[in-house]
């Protein structure tokens, strides 16, 4: 039957309406209260195909949605366009000691998807320690084997074994996990009768176990840094964690913080580790190759054995580093900015080619910034850390905190004193077109990472690593994932954001989503026997991690300062109760619209109040400098 020419429009606009209401995302409006009756479990968005792009047949711009309606089937049609790998680290999340935790990172998730999250840098002889106890309270002995030249390998590095002691543990966890965590035999091996979470595998390395959990597809990778600068034990360190299923193990070789370039005792890194390491390329190129020849080790053993479900693919070895070192009593800063950046490069350029010659390092981070050792020596003894862990002074001694402000200073003056090189990475980038080169330093939003990754002088990176300016004003970055989309889709899928709903989530779902991980991971260390004091640290570690999520919204002041106030308390003792409870208090003086805002609308960073205060560390300030 053919229906009449004049009824034609009107069956199209029939078929267009139909269509836009069946993909819309119908979503119920929050109440007031973030953690009102009318919650709902966070929906996560999916990334298992690419986004269709309606173009004109013959090519002359792009249609949208509501006008494809009206053109006819005729005049149009669907092709896929291929997006980026999503392995391909567009944009992540820099580590930073203190905050980038996994309570940080499994908040960050709700708002990213596809973002590179690393982890604070953990130290290599702490994994090492606490894999020997749980070794030994497994009953394992340690065995050798040998390599394809008929070598000796280390034989606590031996993948069978690293396999083995990892797999024990995943089954402890998960039998914690199904008994609901009641009972006490559920303790991790290697924490004796204790909650000890510096001494337990499954607390240094849970990440990928929660972030990877849900199944969720076209999800970032995780990577867990390391510090350190003893080949060995960094080997061992990232056989562990290619068992546990971090998908990158990075090197840090461009922290200048004292704690890692001059560490004292009992830090886990050895003297001379972090940018220090830059001045001993061989002593790197060998670390690693012994960390890739463990990777590769467990990653053969896991395909071998089967079953493992955490299994992924090969585990990347990179290393994060800066341009250069200097030291801080020949250096000028002043003739520094005068010059060009043709050292800075010379001596990147060295560092890359020594590092990546045997295969093994695919990707690097390169901080464009030179690191200074050695700055302000007179502001504190060099030699008090070590003598602070000698004499076994407390956490609040004055000549702790002393050094610990100090430490603070020389890294602060490495972030702002060494001029920002962004042309030498990217020199570097097309100095080495096979190697995947993400830079780091000097990018304040997402649109200057646009603008160094797709931008024209910047077609040679592959990514940009953000840090502080992450955590000062996570909203800003809550559309990181659209780096991932096509390159020709994104302004399509700009204005297509305005016509179709999507499941982008409000600020107060992702509060309420986030108080429902808080109130699991307390019930679970209670079971595990924390202490109160454990407790209370536990529960300022996980309240730090939205502190910073309304910037800029109204109410965030107050937010932020009633925080703090229930935070500082102490449990048992007019405390305010646990995180989530604390979370809900204080999203109480939030207003009503900053709640129901989705995160991908922000205020601009430029236009947030801020307000002149002390210079004080910590998650909880209001701006982290």
């Amino acid at each position: 039957m053919t229906l009449p020419y004049f009824l034609l429009p009107l069956c199209c606009f029939a078929a267009g309406v139909d269509a836009f209401f069946n993909e819309a995302v119908v979503r119920r409006q929050p109440s007031a209260s973030a953690f009102g009756p009318k919650t709902f479990r966070l929906r996560r968005r999916r990334y298992s195909a690419p986004r269709p792009v309606v173009t004109a047949i013959d090519g002359e711009g792009v249609i949208g949605p509501l006008q494809s309606t009206v053109a006819g089937r005729e005049s149009v049609r669907i092709r896929e366009q291929g997006a980026p790998d999503p392995r391909r680290e567009l944009f992540s999340v820099a580590p930073m000691m203190g905050h980038t935790n996994r309570h940080y990172m499994t908040y960050f998730r709700s708002l990213s998807e596809r973002a590179h999250l690393y982890t604070e840098m953990i130290p290599a002889g702490q994994i090492a320690r606490a894999y020997r106890r749980a070794r030994a309270e497994l009953g394992i002995g340690s065995r050798s084997s040998q390599d394809e030249g008929g070598a000796l390998v280390d034989e606590e590095c031996d993948p069978r074994e690293v396999v083995e002691v990892v797999s024990l543990l995943l089954e402890v966890e998960g039998t914690r996990a199904r008994r609901g965590g009641d009972d006490c035999a559920g303790r991790d091996p290697g924490s004796g009768s204790a909650y000890d979470p510096s001494n337990t595998l499954t607390e240094l390395l849970r990440m990928p176990c929660l972030l990877g959990s849900d199944g969720v597809a076209g999800a970032g990778p995780v990577v867990l840094q390391l510090g350190g600068r003893d080949p060995r034990t960094l080997s061992l360190a990232a056989a562990v964690g290619a068992a546990i299923g971090y998908d990158e193990i990075n090197l840090n070789c461009g922290c200048p913080s004292d704690a890692v370039a001059v560490s004292g005792e009992g830090s886990g890194c050895g003297q001379g580790s972090g940018v220090a390491l830059m001045r001993e390329p061989e002593l790197v190129s060998r670390i690693v190759d012994g960390m890739g020849r463990a990777v590769r080790g467990v990653d053969e053993e896991m395909r071998t054995v089967g079953g493992n479900n955490l299994a992924k693919a090969t585990c990347k070895v990179t290393v994060k580093h800066r341009l250069g070192v200097a030291d801080a009593s020949f250096y000028d800063a002043k003739a520094d900015r005068l010059q060009g950046d043709d050292e800075s490069f010379s001596s990147c350029r060295d560092f890359v080619r020594a590092i990546t010659a045997s295969g093994v390092v695919s990707k690097v981070i390169v901080h464009a910034r030179l690191g200074i050792l050695g700055w302000g020596q007179g502001l504190d003894d060099s030699s008090g850390s070590t003598r602070l862990a000698k004499h076994g002074a407390g956490p609040k001694s004055k000549a702790r905190v002393k050094a610990k402000k100090a430490s603070r200073l020389r890294t602060k003056l490495n972030r702002s004193v060494p001029p920002l090189r962004p042309q030498a990475v990217e020199a570097v980038a097309a100095e080495f077109p096979g190697l995947e080169v993400v830079t780091n330093g000097g990018m304040n939003s997402l649109e200057d990472v646009r603008d160094r990754v797709w931008g024209d002088s910047g077609c040679s990176i592959s990514g940009g690593m953000v840090g502080r300016a992450v955590i000062n004003h996570p909203c800003a970055f809550a559309t990181a994932d659209d780096l991932w989309d096509d390159r020709e889709d994104r302004d399509l899928a700009i204005s297509s954001s305005q016509l179709i709903p999507t499941n982008i989530p409000t600020r107060g779902q992702v509060l309420r989503e986030y108080s429902t991980y808080c109130s699991s991971e307390e019930r679970r260390v209670v079971s595990l026997g924390a202490s109160a004091g454990q407790l209370d640290l536990l529960r300022r570690s996980l309240v730090a991690a939205p502190f910073h999520l309304f910037t800029g919204e109204e109410g965030s002041d107050a937010y932020q300062r009633r925080i703090r106030k229930l935070a500082s308390r102490k449990l048992g003792k007019g405390g305010g109760g646990g995180a989530a409870a604390i979370l809900e208090a204080a999203s109480m003086e939030l207003s009503p619209a900053a709640l129901d805002k989705c995160v991908n609308v922000h205020v601009p960073w430029k236009d947030v109040k801020t307000h002149e205060f002390a210079a004080r560390s910590g998650r909880m300030q209001r701006i982290i400098k």
